[in-house]
């Protein structure tokens, strides 16, 4: 079997910009950031003030230690937009981060199409990073 191993003389110093890429990620608040920049699908703000109760769903999502984070409730108290609100934080902080799952593929599709693709787009940080829109699929990866 063939050595995989490169060694190069003399070692060449990293960049600062390289060395930061292998920093553990900084504090980050997802709840924070959506109150800053977050809106709905249809380009709203974060509804933050409307449901308190969700800043402990981020602060969950953001401790390392945690490891999932579930929530059920009824209908129309931001279930929805939380959850794609974290997605959206995660791209901005931490892009390799979470899971979509719904009963059906078909409502994951139109979620990821309506409502989550809206959201990336409306956020003035995450916007700047998105493909071109001719190249977003509400797509599925199967494990």
């Amino acid at each position: 079997m063939a050595s995989m191993i490169c060694n190069a003389e003399p070692v060449l110093p990293l960049s600062l910009s390289t060395l930061a890429a292998f920093d553990r990620p900084r504090d980050f608040s997802s709840w924070q950031f959506l109150y800053d920049f977050g809106t709905n699908h249809k380009g709203d703000p974060f509804g933050g003030a409307s449901y308190p109760y969700l800043k402990g769903i981020c602060d969950a999502w953001d401790n390392p230690q945690v490891r999932r984070v579930f929530f059920r409730a009824c209908s129309r108290v931001g279930k929805t937009e939380i959850n794609l609100g974290l997605h959206v934080a995660s791209q901005h902080s931490d892009p390799d981060v979470g899971l979509i799952a719904t009963p059906t593929e078909a409502l994951l599709r139109k979620g990821i199409k309506d409502r989550l693709w809206p959201m990336l787009t409306l956020n003035s940080k995450t916007q700047p990073d998105l493909p071109a829109k001719h190249l977003r699929a509400a797509s599925t990866h199967q494990a």
